[in-house]
C-alpha cells in the first residue's frame, strides 16, 4: 500500500486517512493507485502527475485531457471504464443475499422494471434486481446526476436485453459471473461497441 500512496495527491491521501477501518483505507489507496496507473498508461503522463478533478454533478474527470473515465468498487473488486470519445459511467455491485432489494426496487425502479421483476421467481428476481440497480447506477454516474436523481423515471434495464437506450445513452449489462452485477453506460449520437472486460 505504501507504494500506492506515493502516486496519490495530498487530497487523496487525506481522504484515505478519513476512513476509519484500515481495510477501507487500503482499498481506497490501492483503487486510486490502480486508476492512476491505467490513466497514466493511456495518456502517457506519469500517474503521480495526473490531476483528477470533479466535474458537474461530482463526476470525476482528468484535467487537461479528453479521456473520460468512470470507476466503481464493490467488495474486493474494482471496475473501470474509459473512452476517448464517449461520456461513460460504470457500476459494480457484489450480490448480497441479505439485502432487501424489494425495498430498493419500490423506491428507485421504473414501473416497467418493477413489473418485470415481479414476474420472476425469488432467486432470479434478487439477482435481476441487482442487475437493474447496476444499470441504473451506471447511467446516473455517466450523466453526473447521481442519487437521488431521476432513478425511477427512466427505464435503464430490460430483462435479457443486450443493452437499453435512454435518449443518447446506451446502457449495457456486463456478465461477471454469479457474485457480481455490473453495467456500463455511454453517451453518443452514433453507434459504439463495448469491448470485453480486461483484467488490469
Amino acid at each position: 500500500m505504501e507504494a500506492g500512496v506515493q502516486l496519490l495527491s495530498s487530497a487523496e491521501v487525506s481522504r484515505a486517512a478519513s476512513f476509519v477501518a484500515p481495510v477501507d483505507q487500503a482499498r481506497f489507496v490501492v483503487g486510486r493507485a490502480v486508476l492512476r496507473g491505467l490513466l497514466g498508461r493511456l495518456t502517457g503522463v506519469a500517474p503521480a502527475a495526473l490531476r483528477l478533478q470533479l466535474a458537474v454533478g461530482g463526476k470525476p474527470a482528468l484535467s487537461g485531457s479528453p479521456l473520460r473515465f468512470s470507476t466503481s468498487k464493490s467488495a474486493s473488486r474494482m471496475l473501470i471504464a474509459t473512452s476517448w470519445t464517449l461520456e461513460v459511467g460504470v457500476d459494480l455491485e457484489a450480490i448480497r443475499p441479505d439485502v432487501a432489494m424489494e425495498a430498493v426496487a419500490a423506491r428507485f425502479f421504473a414501473p416497467a422494471e418493477q413489473a418485470a421483476l415481479a414476474s420472476m421467481g425469488p432467486e432470479a428476481r434478487h439477482r435481476a434486481a441487482y442487475q437493474c440497480w447496476s444499470c441504473k447506477e451506471a447511467y446516473l454516474k455517466g450523466t453526473g446526476t447521481g442519487l437521488p436523481g431521476p432513478a425511477g423515471s427512466v427505464v435503464t434495464w430490460v430483462p435479457g436485453a443486450a443493452s437499453t437506450t435512454v435518449g443518447e445513452w446506451r446502457v449495457h449489462p456486463i456478465d461477471l459471473g454469479d457474485e457480481f452485477a455490473a453495467a456500463v453506460a455511454g453517451r453518443s449520437s452514433g453507434p459504439w461497441r463495448l469491448g470485453p472486460p480486461r483484467p488490469l
